[in-house]
C-alpha cells in the first residue's frame, strides 16, 4: 500500500489528468477538421469528374435511407430511385450498395437498378443481375438462441430478426434507457458463447448482430478491387459496420462517415438528410432543379404580371 501510495502522488495525478485532456483536445479538434465543408465537396466533385474509372461504395440504412423504427419502412424514395440511375448511367462508374441488409429485400427495393449489391456484409453479392453465396448458412445453437430469445422476452418491442448467414436483435423502437441497458447486458452475456463459436458480436445504431468473421463489409472492398483499378473511390456509411469498409479502401479514397465522427474516415457528415444532396451535387441533379426552379419562378412571375394589366383594364 505504501509503495502504491508514494508513487501515485498528487503530483502523478495532475499529470496524468492534464494528458488525458489534453489527448481529448487534439482528437476534437482532429475531428472537427474532419467536417465536410463546400471546398471538400468541391475537391470530390473535381476528382469525380476529372476520373476515368470509378468506384461508388454506398451503405443502405442510416446513409441513402434514414433509420426507420420498422426497418421494414426504410423503403427507398422515388428521388433515391432517380439519384441511382442518374449514377448508373454514366459508364465510368460502378455503384456498390454495400448494406447489412438481407439480400431477399436488397433486391426488392434496388433489382431495378443496374448496380451490384452486397448483402449481410458481403456474405452475398449481386453482379449483372445474378447473387452468388460467399458462405454456408450457419446453424445457431441452442444456447445462443436462448439468450437472445430471453432479452427479446425482457425487453418490450424488441425483436429477433433471422438472417440467412447472421441474426440480429433490433431494440430501436424500446425504450431508449432500457434498450441501451439491455443491449450492454445482452453483449457481455454473448462473449463466452460467440468466442467458443467462433462468431462476431457487431453493435450497431439500435442493434446487435451476431455473425461470421469471415465476411464483412472490408471483404467486399477488397474483392471489387481485385477485379479492377480505379483511379476515384467515394465510400459513405454511418455504422460500426461501415469502419471494415473504410480500412480496406486506400488513403487516397473519399471515404465519408454519416453522424459520428470516425476515426478512419476523412471526412465526416452529419446527418444522413445530406447524403442525397451529395450523390445529386456529382450527377448535376440539384444543379438542373435550380435552374427548373428559377424557370418556373420566372414563368409564374411573368403570368402574375399579365393578370395584374388584365385587372388594371
Amino acid at each position: 500500500m505504501q509503495k502504491i501510495i508514494s508513487t501515485q502522488t498528487v503530483d502523478k495525478w495532475a499529470a496524468d489528468f492534464t494528458d488525458e485532456w489534453n489527448d481529448i483536445c487534439r482528437k476534437n479538434i482532429s475531428f472537427r477538421k474532419k467536417q465536410i465543408t463546400a471546398n471538400a465537396i468541391g475537391s470530390i466533385k473535381q476528382e469525380y469528374n476529372r476520373a476515368k474509372k470509378r468506384l461508388i461504395l454506398l451503405d443502405y440504412d442510416g446513409t441513402l435511407a434514414a433509420l426507420k423504427p420498422r426497418p421494414e419502412d426504410a423503403e427507398p424514395t422515388p428521388e433515391l430511385i432517380e439519384t441511382l440511375q442518374k449514377l448508373c448511367e454514366d459508364s465510368d462508374n460502378h455503384i456498390v450498395i454495400n448494406s447489412g441488409r438481407d439480400h431477399f429485400t436488397l433486391e426488392k427495393w434496388l433489382g431495378n437498378l443496374p448496380v451490384s449489391i452486397a448483402a449481410e456484409h458481403g456474405a452475398f453479392y449481386r453482379e449483372n443481375g445474378l447473387w452468388h453465396k460467399n458462405i454456408n448458412k450457419p446453424v445457431w445453437s441452442a444456447g445462443l438462441l436462448s439468450i437472445l430469445k430471453l432479452f427479446v422476452a425482457k425487453t418490450p418491442r424488441s425483436r429477433l430478426e433471422v438472417k440467412e448467414t447472421a441474426i440480429a436483435w433490433h431494440y430501436r423502437e424500446s425504450d431508449a434507457w432500457l434498450g441501451t441497458l439491455r443491449a450492454q447486458q445482452l453483449a457481455n452475456e454473448l462473449v463466452s458463447i460467440c468466442i467458443q463459436q467462433k462468431l462476431q458480436i457487431i453493435q450497431g445504431d439500435k442493434v446487435i448482430e451476431i455473425k461470421s468473421p469471415d465476411y464483412n463489409k472490408g471483404s467486399e472492398v477488397s474483392r471489387q478491387l481485385k477485379k479492377e483499378y480505379y483511379d476515384f473511390i467515394l465510400a459513405i456509411g454511418d455504422d460500426t459496420t461501415d469502419e471494415d469498409m473504410f480500412k480496406a479502401l486506400p488513403k487516397n479514397a473519399a471515404t465519408i462517415k454519416v453522424g459520428y465522427v470516425s476515426e478512419t474516415a476523412r471526412y465526416n457528415l452529419p446527418s444522413q438528410e445530406q447524403v442525397l444532396p451529395l450523390l445529386q451535387t456529382l450527377v448535376n441533379i440539384s444543379g438542373e432543379s435550380s435552374t427548373n426552379d428559377k424557370v418556373r419562378k420566372g414563368l409564374n412571375s411573368a403570368l402574375h404580371f399579365f393578370k395584374e394589366l388584365l385587372n388594371l383594364k
